[in-house]
C-alpha cells in the first residue's frame, strides 16, 4: 500500500490558522492604538504577521511531526510572486522542486543555479518557502532547486542528501556556477554541506547565502537559551524544535555544528540576520570565526527585524530589500572573474 503523503501542495487554510489571523488583525489594531508599534519600523501588516507566526509556531510545536507538517503546509497559500516563475519537479534530484524565471527578452537569465535548503526545522519545504524562493528566482533570473528533505531521516542522512544534491547540480552543468542558500535550520545544512564539499568534490559552490541561519545545536547555544520579545519563535518551542532536528545526532560533532567546525575553505558568504532575533549572538560568533578562518563574509543586520524576516516580504519592505541584496551578492559571486591587468 502506498504511504500516505504528508505534504499537500495545495489546500485550504485550517480554521485555527484563520482564527489566528483574524484575532491578530483586530488585536494588533487595538494594541498599536494604545502603545504604538512594538518597534518603530514595524508596519501594521508586519506586526500582524509576526504575531500570527508566533501563535502558529506555538501550536505546531505541540503537534506530532506529521500533523505539524500538514498544518504548516496548509498555511502556505499561493502568492503573487508565483505568477512570474515556472515551477516543476527537478529531473536530476528526487523530491526537489525547481523554480525557473519566466522567459523575458529584456531580462536575460544569468549563468547561475541556486540550491535552496528550506528552514523551519523539520516542517519546512519548497512549498512553505515558495514565496521567498520565487522572489529570489525573479531577482537573480536564475533557476532555484529547493530540496524537500524527509523529516523522518536522521540529521546525518539529511546532510548527506543535501551534499549529494549539490554535487548532482554541479555534475549536471559543469560550466554553470552553483550557489548554496538556506534559511534557519536550512542554513545549518547549507553550511555543513559546503564544508563537506571540498572533501568530496573538487569544485566548490561559488557562494553561500545564509538567512537567519542556525549555527549551533548545542544546549548552551542561543538557539536554546536566548529570548527576544520581538521574535516569533518562543524559547520553549525553539528548544523543542532544535532537539527534534538534531534527534540522536551528536550536537558536539563538528560535522553537525558549524560553531566549532573548521570553517576554512568555505566559499564567500552573505549572512542576513535581524538585529532583534534571539539567534543573533550565535550568528555573530559564527561570522567572527569565519573571518578568522579567512572566509570572505558580507553581513547584514537588519534593524528591528525578527528571525527569517525575508519570508514576510508582503508585510515589510525590509524583506524584499534583503532578497534583492542577497540576489545581487549571488550574481556578483557567479560573475566571471576578470584577471587583474599587469
Amino acid at each position: 500500500m502506498a504511504p500516505k503523503t504528508t505534504t499537500p501542495t495545495t489546500d485550504t487554510p485550517s480554521l485555527r490558522a484563520l482564527v489566528h489571523l483574524t484575532v491578530a488583525f483586530f488585536l494588533m489594531g487595538l494594541v498599536r492604538k494604545l502603545r504604538g508599534p512594538r518597534r518603530s519600523h514595524w508596519t501594521y501588516a508586519y506586526e500582524v504577521s509576526v504575531t500570527t507566526a508566533r501563535w502558529d509556531f506555538n501550536h505546531r510545536t505541540r503537534l506530532p511531526l506529521d500533523k505539524a507538517r500538514r498544518y504548516v503546509h496548509r498555511l502556505s497559500q499561493p502568492t503573487s510572486a508565483l505568477l512570474y516563475v515556472q515551477r516543476g519537479p527537478c529531473p536530476q534530484i528526487p523530491n526537489a522542486l525547481r523554480t525557473a524565471p519566466s522567459p523575458q527578452p529584456d531580462n536575460p537569465q544569468h549563468p547561475l543555479h541556486i540550491l535552496y535548503i528550506p528552514g523551519d526545522d523539520l516542517v519546512g519545504s519548497p512549498h512553505t518557502h515558495a514565496d521567498l524562493i520565487a522572489r529570489l528566482c525573479q531577482q537573480t533570473q536564475a533557476p532555484v532547486t529547493a530540496l524537500d528533505l524527509n523529516p523522518q531521516d536522521p540529521l546525518p542522512q539529511r546532510l548527506q542528501t543535501t551534499t549529494a544534491a549539490l554535487h548532482t547540480l554541479m555534475d549536471t552543468a559543469p560550466q554553470t556556477p552553483v550557489a548554496l542558500v538556506g534559511d534557519g535550520s536550512g542554513g545549518l545544512l547549507a553550511i555543513c554541506a559546503a564544508l563537506q564539499s571540498p572533501r568530496t568534490n573538487p569544485r566548490p559552490p561559488v557562494a553561500l547565502g545564509l538567512i537567519s541561519p542556525w549555527t549551533d545545536l548545542r544546549p548552551t547555544s542561543a538557539l536554546r537559551s536566548q529570548r527576544s520579545d520581538a521574535d516569533w519563535q518562543p524559547l520553549k518551542g525553539r528548544r523543542k524544535a532544535a532537539k527534534a532536528f538534531a534527534a540522536n545526532a551528536d550536537p558536539n560533532a563538528p560535522v553537525h555544528c558549524p560553531a566549532i567546525a573548521d570553517l576554512s575553505g568555505l566559499p564567500p558568504m552573505m549572512i542576513q540576520v535581524g538585529d532583534e532575533e534571539a539567534l543573533k549572538a550565535d550568528v555573530d560568533a559564527f561570522e567572527a570565526r569565519a573571518k578568522e578562518a579567512g572566509v570572505a563574509v558580507e553581513r547584514e543586520a537588519w534593524e528591528e527585524m525578527c528571525h527569517g524576516f525575508a519570508r514576510f516580504s508582503d508585510a515589510t519592505s525590509e524583506g524584499e530589500l534583503a532578497i534583492e541584496a542577497l540576489a545581487d551578492f549571488l550574481q556578483r559571486m557567479a560573475a566571471p572573474k576578470v584577471p587583474d591587468s599587469m
